[in-house]
């Protein structure tokens, strides 16, 4: 009967060190997963902010190189086909 007893004991010591170590695994685990979480994100973050001012740049490089030669294209125009005042107003 006494070794009986010992081997409860012995089973239920056994699993209540089990369930705390899984316990306490599981919290490392969450603190982890919390600082994991936070430094993806700021890398995201920083990342995003990059790409867009990254993007940016060439958007306004583009805009400009297109809008200049709009303006020469329609300069040209200007210049090949005058209009006089009277004629303007009655094109509208």
């Amino acid at each position: 009967m006494e070794m009986f007893y010992g081997i409860v004991i012995f089973i239920l010591g056994f699993a209540l060190g089990v369930v705390s170590i899984w316990m306490a695994r599981k919290a490392h685990i969450g603190v982890l997963d919390e600082k994991y979480e936070h430094m993806f994100g700021d890398l995201s973050r920083q990342a995003l902010l990059e790409n867009q001012r990254s993007f940016l740049d060439v958007a306004k490089i583009t805009f400009e190189a297109l809008s200049k030669k709009t303006e020469e294209q329609l300069g040209k125009k200007s210049e090949d086909t005058p209009i006089q005042p009277k004629e303007a107003w009655i094109m509208f």
